[in-house]
């Protein structure tokens, strides 16, 4: 598989603040999986907001901008723009310090000093795949995984939208699964079992890698799936731990079939989403038979943690 820079694509425009969610929900119906990442910025006025997409192949700006301005009630002025095919995450790495999110602490190869003592390490080099740690999105996976792991344990982890794999291996040194040797009937411990997905092929191959990096190869495994739809994933079902750091128009499309994959007791956690989207999520899930467990509030961006009934 070509494992080469990916073609990226930059939308900004400028939107009220009544008008952004609405906004966002058009993005997702009209680019789809396309999408890499949302951003949404406060302008200089209250009610001025700027958002900023970041997509994997060149949009039918047209198109776009007739859909937005249905709902804004005027033309926006999109603006679109190359992303440089460098790592441009990669590129400054060197300026970033480690993120500590609980028992996580998460650092580039360029940081030479060693892990604090009791910390759960994860080197994680960003390359050209998004979920390095520093969004609150990640952030927010990661303080929910660390309050869940002074409650219980679990057997059987999927990390949806894996990105750089961050929060799969996570999974994987946080969490111990008991296995029984056959003949001695003797209990051990190994590291959580985790199948990690990615619908962007470059993503799963950055993923790989640092899944090597980390001596996590036994533990977790990557695959390029678009949803849930991949025989791995039916393979290793049902789980009873899931992450899924998407956005929120995908997480409710994949309510149904999480559902199924989900066994009774098993915890998800949701992230990707803002505040004023998380009605529309939490009400799917609970027609699925989720209910919430407890969310955490990152400037704005919601990570709801739910278990399945």
């Amino acid at each position: 598989m070509d494992s080469a820079p990916q073609e990226l694509w930059q939308i900004s425009f400028d939107v009220s603040a009544a008008e952004s969610a609405e906004a966002e929900a058009v993005l997702e119906d009209h680019l789809g999986d396309a999408v890499r990442a949302i951003s949404r910025f406060e302008g200089d006025a209250p009610d001025d907001w700027q958002i900023q997409v970041i997509l994997g192949l060149r949009p039918n700006v047209e198109a776009l901008t007739s859909a937005l301005s249905k709902i804004m009630g005027t033309v926006p002025a999109l603006r679109l723009e190359p992303v440089p095919r460098t790592d441009w995450v990669t590129a400054s790495l060197d300026q970033q310090p480690p993120v500590r999110a609980g028992r996580y602490f998460i650092y580039g190869s360029h940081v030479k000093d060693a892990p604090p003592a009791g910390s759960v390490a994860l080197r994680v080099d960003a390359g050209t795949a998004f979920g390095a740690g520093r969004h609150e999105t990640t952030r927010g996976c990661l303080l929910a995984l660390d309050q869940l792991a002074r409650d219980r344990g679990f057997r059987n982890a999927l990390d949806m939208g894996c990105g750089t794999g961050v929060l799969a291996m996570a999974m994987a040194k946080t969490f111990r699964a008991k296995t029984f040797r056959a003949k001695t009937f003797r209990a051990r411990t190994c590291g959580l079992p985790v199948l990690a997905s990615d619908i962007d092929p470059v993503a799963v191959a950055v993923a790989r890698g640092n899944v090597r990096i980390n001596g996590l190869a036994r533990h977790v495994e990557v695959v390029c799936a678009d949803g849930m739809r991949h025989r791995r994933i039916g393979a290793r079902a049902p789980f009873d731990l899931v992450t899924a750091n998407i956005l929120a128009g995908p997480l409710v499309r994949l309510a149904p079939m999480l559902r199924t994959r989900v066994a009774g007791g098993g915890v998800v956690i949701l992230s990707g989403l803002l505040g004023d989207q998380e009605p529309m999520v939490l009400a799917t899930y609970r027609d699925q038979g989720f209910d919430l467990r407890h969310r955490l509030d990152l400037k704005g961006w919601r990570t709801l943690v739910l278990t399945r009934r």
